[in-house]
């Protein structure tokens, strides 16, 4: 039976690329959040009288209170929104990040403001219900469904 023996060297060099990856690890755990598919919410918009059910839902992976719909086809709306729904919020997002085909925000940065504070009152109206939430303004609008 063999018997291998590494070098001193070659042990070091080995530690440190463990601890170099298990740290580059922690940093994206901690400080990066992919977004993935979900299939808890069935998102249908329109801008007048054009509907479109092209709409992707996402959840951040090891945080799931937050739904960030991505509308592809908008023109008269941001095409990244936000919805928390035990909150009653609503939020027009920036442009996550992407990495291939991977979305992902960066915590510690505000994704954006909510709509009562962003814009004027009257430009946007919303509605939470128990089974999800409408939203519309500037001829976009907008039913989330949440699916059982």
């Amino acid at each position: 039976m063999p018997v291998f023996t590494l070098s001193r060297k070659t042990k070091t060099t080995i530690i440190a690329s463990v601890v170099l990856v298990l740290a580059g690890l922690a940093v994206l755990v901690r400080y990066v959040k992919p977004l993935v598919p979900t299939s808890t919410v069935r998102v249908i918009y329109g801008e007048g009288e054009d509907f479109k059910a092209d709409a992707a839902a996402y959840k951040r992976l090891f945080r799931r209170n937050i739904v960030f719909l991505h509308f592809p086809g908008a023109r008269s709306a941001p095409q990244w929104w936000g919805i928390d729904f035990n909150n009653k919020s609503l939020y027009p997002l920036s442009h996550p990040r992407r990495l291939f085909s991977l979305y992902y925000v960066v915590t510690g940065k505000p994704l954006a403001m909510d709509i009562d504070s962003a814009r004027p009152s009257g430009e946007w109206s919303r509605q939470f219900t128990e089974s999800g939430a409408s939203f519309s303004g500037n001829a976009f609008s907008c039913i989330v469904t949440k699916t059982p």
